[in-house]
């Protein structure tokens, strides 16, 4: 398979405009820079509806993958994001245009290996290099400071821990009533081909069955699968669900993705 490996410059310059970021400014610290980029890509929604319509497409392998360029239009004009595939790569090329050092990664979830990515970035300040975990995928609103020892990060939603081991590091979390293991993000770096040949297997997911929205809308997030709706807190977890005939309508007024987007896919799913 023939892969092209482009440059988004023009891409990233409009989503920075977008969002009034100027990576020129001298009073921001580089990680002050990387904690703002990170919080203005989370305004894209993770979402599997531009993934479940890709799929269902007689298209090549290679044109199924959401480059950035694609990504960027798609939330201008349908309000949509992306799985973490499509927004951790998209994320990827920002850092490195903003100047900075960093590598893609993956994780095992309990569903199986390599089904999970982010991004370590190495930021080195007053001669001290630190390595940061930068999630999207998981809707991690911060870069978590990859250490020996580390500490628990205080979240609005959960709280968060970065667990060494041999391969890695576990990401732990934890509420008022549970504390769980997620994922191990492996601190091993691939390449743009493993990236995207990982991609491409991700397809195949059980995930691509039922539709998946979910997005950080201030100290909450909200998460709908299937025909469930989640409410999530740090002290609370309401659930309810959404009637066939009115997914599209409260998907639509809950995240703002354009209704025909929302239909497509639902419909593609219910086939």
């Amino acid at each position: 398979m023939y892969i092209s490996f482009e440059t988004y410059n023009k891409t990233i310059e409009d989503f920075l405009r977008h969002f009034k970021l100027d990576i020129n400014q001298t009073i921001l610290s580089k990680l002050s820079l990387l904690k703002t980029i990170l919080k203005k890509i989370l305004r894209l929604p993770y979402e599997n509806l531009s993934k479940i319509i890709r799929y269902r497409s007689d298209i090549p392998d290679e044109t199924k993958l959401r480059m950035p360029d694609e990504v960027w239009i798609d939330f201008i004009m349908w309000r949509n994001g992306g799985t973490c595939f499509s927004l951790t790569y998209f994320l990827f090329q920002i850092l490195r245009y903003c100047g900075f050092d960093c590598y893609l990664v993956m994780g095992n979830m309990r569903y199986g290996e390599n089904i999970h990515c982010a991004i370590i970035v190495k930021n080195n300040e007053k001669n001290n290099e630190k390595h940061y975990l930068c999630d999207v995928g998981y809707l991690i609103p911060i870069p978590l400071e990859l250490s020996s020892n580390p500490n628990w990060y205080k979240n609005p939603i959960r709280h968060l821990f970065l667990e060494p081991e041999e391969k890695g590091y576990n990401l732990i979390t934890r509420n008022t009533k549970v504390i769980k293991k997620r994922f191990l993000i492996k601190d091993k770096p691939v390449n743009e081909i493993e990236f995207r040949y990982y991609w491409l297997k991700s397809f195949d997911y059980n995930m691509m069955n039922s539709l998946l929205i979910t997005r950080l809308m201030g100290d909450e997030q909200w998460y709908f699968r299937g025909e469930t709706m989640q409410k999530v807190g740090f002290n609370e977890q309401i659930s309810y669900n959404i009637p066939s005939n009115k997914i599209v309508e409260e998907l639509h007024n809950l995240f703002e993705i354009h209704q025909d987007l929302i239909a497509s896919a639902y419909y593609l799913i219910k086939q």
